[in-house]
């Protein structure tokens, strides 16, 4: 990750903190090891019961819980623009959190949603195969396979503005004009 990006980063997150943009999860999962999720092995812990000093073992995921918290819910729900960049859990075996977020993010009908990064999308396709397909043929959902361009795209604040949505746009539009030509000729 180039320094660049690291410093846009930082300074979105200081400013969606300012607008409250950022809604922290109220659940996570503990873990004793990170072979999986062993019955008896794992356990939910509340974010707000953090403090310093304290010595936890792995962290590994997000509650699944969390995605059912009114606050999470009502803040994804309205949401007008969705990016996703990572996965919530330690991929593959700690997948539960990642798998609600996907599902409550899907809910929101009206927003455009940003999945970025070959390991969100990789696991975005195995969670959610079928959600995964119609994401490919949905204009509510953009699905980059390089995590920067996500980054790319809130910076230019439009993924129209990407030269190669750009060139494909161009291709697309080239295309159906020869289509509709071809229609033509072929009624005379």
């Amino acid at each position: 990750v180039e320094e660049s990006d690291i410093e846009l980063a930082k300074g979105l997150v200081d400013q969606d903190k300012t607008d409250k943009k950022i809604v922290e999860v109220p659940f996570l999962i503990e873990s004793d090891t990170m072979d999986g999720r062993i019955e008896g092995r794992y356990r939910t812990i509340s974010s707000k019961e953090f403090t310093s000093g304290r010595e936890y073992n792995y962290i590994v995921d997000v509650d699944p819980a969390s995605f059912e918290s009114e606050n999470l819910v009502q803040t994804l729900g309205v949401a007008k623009t969705i990016f996703v960049n990572a996965v919530m859990g330690l991929m593959p075996r700690f997948w539960h959190g990642t798998s609600k977020m996907d599902e409550v993010i899907d809910r929101n009908t009206s927003a455009q949603k940003f999945f970025g990064g070959g390991d969100t999308l990789q696991e975005f396709k195995s969670l959610h195969p079928k959600l995964y397909h119609e994401a490919l043929h949905s204009a509510k959902y953009y699905l980059f396979t390089g995590g920067g361009t996500v980054l790319k795209v809130i910076q230019e604040g439009d993924p129209y503005g990407l030269e190669i949505v750009k060139a494909l746009t161009e291709n697309k539009k080239s295309y159906d004009d020869y289509s509709r030509a071809q229609a033509l000729n072929n009624h005379h």
